[in-house]
Formats: structure tokens, C-alpha cells, sequence
């Protein structure tokens, strides 16, 4: 009898911790089966109740809103299933992130301060660039800060 060690015992460990596909599938075929059943007689026990009257003779009315799912192609369990394309999705973006952006400028002084603070910090960048400018000109023209030569 030979006993594994090393490299051998660590495969044999790992091969063991991970079943064959067919072990899987038998597993997981089981538990869908399994959810199957739990469903349709919870759905079952919800309709026998809904039908039978309480001990004054009353009915429980359920109300069922919306509308049956249709099956037809790509239908999986009563549900059609289908895919987007990514300019569809690139589409649907925009609407998504306005509805999230919620209510940042609300009241109207509001908007106004945010356009007078993006318009003032436009405007002091626009005189550093100017500034910049300036200092660039004159170091090409090989001249000081003050305009005198270097």
C-alpha cells in the first residue's frame, strides 16, 4: 500500500474536493427540481387559500397586478429573455445618471451661485493663462520680467 505524499497527495486532495461535471449537473438538476417543486406548491397553498372562506363566510380577494408574462421565443419559465446592444445601453446611460443626479440645484439662487462660481473661476484662469502668455512672449524675445534684457 502506497501512501501519497508531496506533489501526488496534494492532486489526489484536489481532484477529490472537485466532482466530475456529470456529479455537478446530477447536483444541480436535483436542486432546480427541487426549487421547482417548492414553488408550485407555494403557489398551490396561496390558491387554496385564496379560495376558501373564513369562519364568517368571507372569500379573500386577491388582486394580481400586471400583466401575464407572454412565452414565445427566448421564453425561459413563462418569461421572455432578450439581450441590449451597447448603443442601446450607451442610449439609456445619460437618463440613468440625470435620474440619479437628484435635485443639486433645486431652488433657482441656487443655479445662479453655481454659474457665477464657474464663471469667475473661468475668469481667473483665463488671466493666469494670460499672464502665462505674457511671460512666454517675453522669454522668447529674451527679456526679463520688467522688459529688460537678460
Amino acid at each position: 500500500l502506497e501512501v501519497a505524499r508531496g506533489m501526488r497527495a496534494w492532486l489526489a486532495a484536489h481532484a477529490a474536493a472537485r466532482p466530475g461535471f456529470a456529479a455537478l449537473k446530477r447536483r444541480y438538476d436535483a436542486a432546480a427540481l427541487a426549487a421547482d417543486r417548492r414553488a408550485a406548491t407555494e403557489e398551490e397553498e396561496k390558491l387554496a387559500a385564496a379560495r376558501t372562506a373564513d369562519a364568517d363566510g368571507w372569500t379573500l380577494v386577491v388582486n394580481r397586478k400586471g400583466r401575464k408574462k407572454s412565452g414565445g421565443e427566448g421564453a425561459v419559465g413563462g418569461a421572455k429573455v432578450s439581450g441590449v446592444s451597447a448603443a442601446a445601453a450607451a442610449a439609456l446611460a445619460p437618463k440613468a445618471s440625470k435620474a440619479t443626479k437628484g435635485l443639486s440645484n433645486f431652488y433657482t439662487f441656487q443655479a445662479r451661485e453655481k454659474r457665477r462660481s464657474e464663471l469667475l473661476t473661468l475668469r481667473e484662469k483665463f488671466a493666469e493663462d494670460k499672464r502665462k502668455m505674457a511671460r512666454m512672449k517675453m522669454q522668447r524675445k529674451g527679456l526679463g520680467a520688467g522688459g529688460a534684457p537678460l
